[in-house]
C-alpha cells in the first residue's frame, strides 16, 4: 500500500458521505500540514517517524508540544491506527 494522502484526498475518496479520517500512519506531509499548528518541517518529521504504535508516541517527535499534540488529538482516537468519526 502506498503512503496515503492528505485528509482532503481521503475525504474525496470517501465521497464526502463518510466522515472518517485516515490513521496517523497513512498521512503524508501534506496530510499532516492540514492539522492546525503543523508546518512543513514538523510534517516531514512526523511523516518520517511512522509507524506510530499509539498516539502518545507523537510526543517523542521534536516539535510536537502540548498545543500541537492537542490539535492532533482532535482528529484522531487514542489509538493511531483507529479512524475517528468527525
Amino acid at each position: 500500500m502506498s503512503r496515503l494522502r492528505s485528509i482532503k484526498e481521503w475525504r474525496d475518496i470517501q465521497k464526502a458521505e463518510s466522515s472518517e479520517v485516515p490513521s496517523l500512519n497513512e498521512l503524508n506531509v501534506e496530510g499532516w500540514m492540514e492539522i492546525s499548528g503543523i508546518g512543513p518541517t514538523l510534517a516531514g518529521r512526523l511523516s518520517e517517524s511512522t509507524p506510530f504504535l499509539n498516539i502518545d508516541e507523537l510526543k517523542q517527535v521534536k516539535g510536537v508540544h502540548r498545543k500541537v499534540f492537542e490539535s492532533i488529538q482532535n482528529w484522531f482516537d487514542s489509538s493511531c491506527c483507529d479512524k475517528k468519526t468527525k
